[in-house]
């Protein structure tokens, strides 16, 4: 309850400060490598879906030399989730490195989301198109299991981050069969 009241906070204070728009679209790719590697080919197409805009992404810090090594990104930023989570000053100074910033859009083609990193980014992130998944929030479960041992709780406030998290979205994909890949 203490974390949501700092988040609901933390959100108000930043959305209050003047932002300039870009005509930039913002990925946020923050899972291992493994999956980021995968979704490779998806991110070598974007120049050609998306030309007159600017190509942003967030990316685990993991990744880095494997997103500067390609010509797909205008922009690359690198996210330590450890910090993220963990260190209040950390995640203040990534959330106002943004808070200046209107973006056009911004896309989490996660689809097993996490509410306390895909999610909070999409939240704190200003723009008015927000596209993620209807996740199975997968993820944010595994987040959960580090602190909450009893099944019950666990899904009883999974099932509250994936309402409160659904929110931040202005439109959730479906997704269209049984299996899915990253």
């Amino acid at each position: 309850a203490l974390i949501q009241f700092y988040y609901e906070v933390e959100n108000l204070f930043y959305k209050l400060i003047p932002s300039k728009k870009e005509n930039t679209i913002l990925f946020i790719k923050i899972d291992a490598i493994g999956d980021f590697v995968i979704w490779m080919d998806v991110a070598d197409s974007l120049k050609k879906a998306y030309p007159e805009y600017k190509i942003s992404i967030i990316i685990n810090k993991v990744c880095l030399e494997i997103a500067k090594s390609t010509n797909y990104f205008d922009e690359i930023i690198c996210i330590d989730k450890s910090k993220w989570l963990r260190n209040i000053f950390y995640r203040n100074r990534f959330i106002k490195s943004f808070s200046k910033r209107q973006l056009f859009q911004v896309i989490n083609p996660i689809y097993s989301r996490d509410y306390f990193f895909q999610d909070q980014l999409v939240r704190i992130i200003k723009s008015k198109i927000k596209i993620g998944y209807n996740s199975d929030y997968f993820n944010n479960k595994n987040t959960l299991r580090g602190f909450i041992k009893n099944e019950n709780t666990l899904n009883k406030i999974n099932n509250w981050h994936f309402s409160k998290g659904n929110s931040f979205y202005s439109q959730l994909i479906e997704k269209e069969h049984n299996h899915i890949m990253e």
